[in-house]
């Protein structure tokens, strides 16, 4: 909608764009968290089993769940004591989590991080030459522990020279090289090549997460020279608050609500429910009632 329904378009602004209420740009970013969740999805979702519609597919090898599957197996077998397991805190629900802890945010992030990428560096050196088929995996490992990282360090961001913004643009780009070296390949369908990747929603939000962080913190301290950033912080939870007090105390099972139904629910919601989140990762200030204004009536008069 901002961008004329170009994707191209956002990426070139960097997912900035003109806020008509103020003079700081609004920023389309994903939430990080989200996005994690997607990562580790599709590579549950994809792999050599009968359901499989896809296989994710690197120029350094296969990437599937079902190496981390035998990466866990194997550090169990070979430490059976917990205290000398290599990635101690990972259990059977990170490995095959069911719906509910599918949403959980620590879960994931366990199995995409630093550990993990230790993990399947030593599994790697016990499998001898057969470790090979490790990498594809490793290298998605190295750009995606850089992330969780990145996005959950408390350390303030205060200048757009951190070096933790060039370590997330270096992630992306091993992101995008894997995407332009399916995609230029002349041998393979384009139906084949999409087989091949994460999902297009996936690669699309990853550039959003990234790019609209770096706009983010730009943006900002050129507005508001010398304040700083939390990237942990940085979540749409309060927002997502909302939408559930919404649903929940206006309109019942009604999720799809016209204007005026969200406009009155809206001030119903400040007035009788606190729309910040308290938890360690949000932080808000007070909210004021809705008001806003447009120049057509609501319902037309045929």
């Amino acid at each position: 909608m901002h961008y004329n329904g170009s994707d191209s378009a956002a990426v070139s602004a960097s997912f900035a764009t003109h806020n008509p209420v103020g003079d700081m740009p609004i920023v389309m970013m994903i939430d990080p968290k989200h996005l994690f969740k997607k990562i580790r999805n599709n590579i549950i979702k994809r792999g050599f089993g009968i359901n499989s519609t896809r296989l994710l597919s690197h120029q350094a090898g296969f990437i599937t769940w079902q190496m981390w599957v035998k990466a866990y197996q194997w550090d169990r077998a070979a430490n059976p004591s917990e205290v000398s397991r290599i990635h101690h805190v990972l259990t059977d629900e990170h490995i095959w989590p069911n719906n509910g802890q599918k949403m959980r945010n620590k879960l994931v992030e366990d199995v995409l991080d630093k550990e993990m990428l230790h993990l399947f560096k030593a599994y790697q050196k016990a499998e001898g030459r057969n470790g090979d088929s490790l990498n594809g995996a490793i290298q998605l490992l190295e750009a995606t522990s850089v992330l969780i990282a990145n996005f959950t360090d408390t350390r303030p961001i205060t200048s757009v020279e951190d070096d933790r913004l060039q370590c997330n643009a270096r992630s992306l780009q091993w992101f995008t090289s894997w995407e332009d070296a399916v995609m230029s390949d002349l041998q393979d369908t384009a139906n084949v090549k999409r087989r091949q990747l994460m999902s297009q929603e996936t690669r699309f939000d990853m550039k959003s997460t990234i790019l609209g962080f770096e706009s983010l913190v730009c943006q900002k301290q050129k507005t508001h020279p010398g304040t700083s950033i939390n990237a942990a912080r940085v979540n749409s939870e309060s927002v997502e608050n909302i939408f559930c007090q919404q649903r929940a105390i206006s309109h019942g099972a009604n999720d799809n609500s016209n204007y005026k139904q969200f406009m009155y629910g809206m001030n119903t919601i400040i007035l009788t429910a606190d729309t910040v989140n308290n938890s360690r990762c949000n932080t808000g200030v007070a909210a004021e009632p809705f008001s806003f204004r447009v120049q057509k009536p609501i319902n037309p008069k045929k």
